[in-house]
């Protein structure tokens, strides 16, 4: 009996210091330009694009190689396993964390494949054997990216692939982008099939990069006041995603990401530098 009732007078407590929710949607916000770098390190005339694929419809297939992005010809390494059976298969894309690649998230796709699903997955940008640079799961970099990758691999005919039963699942930097994958769920492939997204599964995700990183104790609004960097993560998420190749003699970072995690690490929390308005 004692139990419950401080059972009911924690919850009446708990609701009588909730705080008051936010009357209506937040201030809008003005953005300056978009920050990406794009056009450069993109693979081709080093790498050969295509996929060569191992298997029979009846087996099952498995096509790897690398697809030119339709954003700027770079090359993403690309993993396609399709299920035994003439289909048409649902297709469910898989996107890896910070620093990952495809190879990642085979826990993943393992099942998938099993329960008869056709299951693509790449490299982003910037990691594992992709070519270009990292661009923090950018709208129209990242993001385009994935609708590239998808559009083409339902055009592969010999892939039976079914354009209208799309899935995208990620874990965290991909969890992220599966959220975004959300807001254009239709769009065509470059041979003119509608190609339909509709199933997301966002796992660990993050849903504002900048709060999630830089808090300013307003969710509400997490760009004004200046946040307080999570240096811990900041730093450790920037060397964990850090690459050394042989294969490819580049930094997968942009300037413009080195100059980022500099200022946070060097600065105090302040909207007038230009490197903090860029964020």
């Amino acid at each position: 009996m004692r139990r419950a009732s401080c059972l009911v007078l924690t919850l009446l407590l708990g609701w009588h210091l909730q705080v008051p929710a936010q009357d209506g949607p937040p201030p809008p916000q003005s953005f300056g330009p978009d920050t990406t770098r794009t056009d450069i390190f993109t693979g081709q005339g080093s790498t050969r694009p295509g996929l060569s694929c191992d298997g029979s419809t009846a087996d099952g297939r498995v096509c790897t190689g690398f697809l030119a992005s339709a954003v700027d010809g770079t090359l993403l390494d690309v993993t396609v396993a399709v299920p035994p059976g003439s289909g048409p298969h649902p297709l469910i894309a898989v996107l890896h964390g910070w620093g990952g690649s495809k190879g990642s998230d085979g826990y993943l796709a393992d099942p998938l494949l099993a329960d008869g699903h056709a299951v693509l997955r790449y490299s982003a940008r910037g990691f594992g054997e992709s070519w270009g640079q990292v661009n923090l799961a950018d709208l129209n970099v990242e993001l385009a990216d994935l609708r590239s990758m998808i559009g083409q691999v339902v055009d592969m005919g010999r892939l039976h692939l079914d354009p209208d039963a799309v899935g995208v699942i990620g874990v965290s930097y991909g969890g992220g982008q599966t959220w975004l994958a959300a807001a254009r769920p239709l769009f065509q492939s470059p041979h003119g099939a509608s190609v339909r997204i509709r199933t997301v599964v966002p796992i660990v995700p993050w849903s504002d990069l900048v709060y999630a990183l830089v808090p300013n104790g307003r969710p509400e609004y997490s760009l004004a006041p200046a946040g307080s960097p999570k240096l811990s993560y900041i730093n450790g998420l920037y060397f964990s995603g850090l690459r050394t190749s042989a294969e490819r003699p580049y930094p997968n970072y942009p300037g413009y990401l080195v100059a980022w995690d500099t200022w946070l690490n060097a600065m105090e929390p302040n909207l007038v530098d230009p490197v903090y308005r860029q964020l």
